[in-house]
């Protein structure tokens, strides 16, 4: 199996880097990486609140699935309805889910009580039917 890894920031980099011999982790902006090869999954880990319009985005990454590939994604917001990340995120989570671009595969949320925070976490395929 192969692997690569990308975070926005350097020290994340070079903490994950410590832990492995092989060049697989890299610092990039999400909105500027362009993937080395394909791959079977592409995760998206709290890194979708940074782009302008998330399905688009989640299509440029799918030219880069396998056949049958999927997409991951992990976002998280505040269960305060009130809190400006929430209406971000669940605007995204509906874009996601209603653009057509993807099947979603699978989906789930989790909640930190104790925290306050709210995580949706989403399985894709894109759908090669479906008009861009």
């Amino acid at each position: 199996m192969a692997y690569v890894g990308v975070d926005l920031s350097e020290e994340a980099v070079k903490i994950a880097s410590r832990k492995t011999n092989n060049p697989i982790f890299h610092c990039s902006d999400i909105n500027h990486y362009t993937p080395p090869r394909s791959f079977d999954v592409i995760v998206f880990n709290e890194s979708l609140q940074y782009v302008p319009n998330t399905p688009a985005k989640l299509l440029e990454y799918a030219e880069f699935l396998t056949p049958g590939g999927v997409i991951v994604t992990s976002l998280y917001s505040h269960k305060n309805q009130q809190d400006p990340d929430y209406a971000m995120v669940e605007h995204k989570i509906q874009e996601m889910e209603s653009c057509g671009w993807f099947e979603v595969v699978d989906k789930v949320s989790l909640f930190n009580h104790k925290a306050g925070l709210k995580w949706y976490i989403h399985v894709l395929q894109p759908n090669h039917t479906a008009e861009k």
